[in-house]
């Protein structure tokens, strides 16, 4: 039997929502959809779909390339923690990877397969205080997917205490910009190369950039591994 490819797909729910105005709850929604075309724009071919929401302050989104999900991830909340008029959003984000059996071309939430409920029922579970999970029943070992989890976690505590501008600073740097790019296209007006390398140096990016570089080579290695393992029994 053939197996199906693994993918990633990444459920979520705004950040005391119904805490903000009615106008304030349509720009912060309009601000997901801007961040997810934005990303979809940086990598077409992993997110052919666009992002559905649903229920008010949910969202889903699927990633062909799990590799790329936990840097998908953090896009979409450092562009919210951006903020509106200075104040900063944030999102809680599950991340599951495993098999679909069932892509639609419109209504991306209404995919279904063991992906899609691994993500939802771990969004279920995270706690108001968590913003950020991993689950990947399939990864081959319950180490692996308990590491990737805990590691998550762990940048969780990092990312929920970053400012607007270390926000700002990261959005960039996840996106592979030099420094001195990131500092002459802010908002409202560009900043000096070292005030970019102080907000990067305070958000901790060389130790978040070490861990998504250990997420994306870790699964990339752990899908190639099964695989090959596939194959061999096939």
């Amino acid at each position: 039997m053939e197996q199906k490819p693994s993918i990633a797909v990444l459920t979520g729910d705004i950040v005391s929502f119904s805490d903000y105005a009615e106008s304030t709850r349509k720009e912060i929604l309009s601000m997901l959809n801007q961040a997810a075309v934005h990303i979809q724009n940086l990598y077409p071919a992993v997110l052919p779909y666009d992002i559905g929401l649903y229920r008010g302050d949910g969202w889903q989104l699927v990633v062909l390339n799990p590799s790329l999900a936990l840097r998908i991830a953090l896009l979409i909340r450092c562009i919210l923690k951006t903020g509106i008029n200075n104040k900063d959003m944030d999102t809680r984000i599950a991340i599951a990877i495993g098999a679909a059996d069932y892509l639609p071309e419109g209504n991306i939430e209404t995919g279904d397969g063991e992906v899609f409920r691994a993500s939802g029922y771990l969004l279920e579970s995270l706690s108001r205080q968590t913003h950020l999970g991993c689950r990947w029943p399939a990864a081959g070992s319950a180490t692996v997917e308990e590491v990737l989890d805990a590691m998550l976690q762990l940048l969780d505590s990092i990312v929920n205490q970053w400012t607007v501008r270390q926000a700002r600073a990261v959005t960039g740097a996840l996106q592979g910009w030099r420094q001195i790019d990131i500092a002459q296209s802010w908002i409202p007006e560009s900043i000096s190369q070292q005030a970019v390398a102080q907000h990067l140096d305070s958000a901790s990016w060389s130790v978040l950039s070490h861990a998504v570089g250990v997420f994306e080579k870790t699964v990339l290695a752990s899908l190639s591994q099964r695989s090959k393992t596939t194959n061999r029994t096939s």
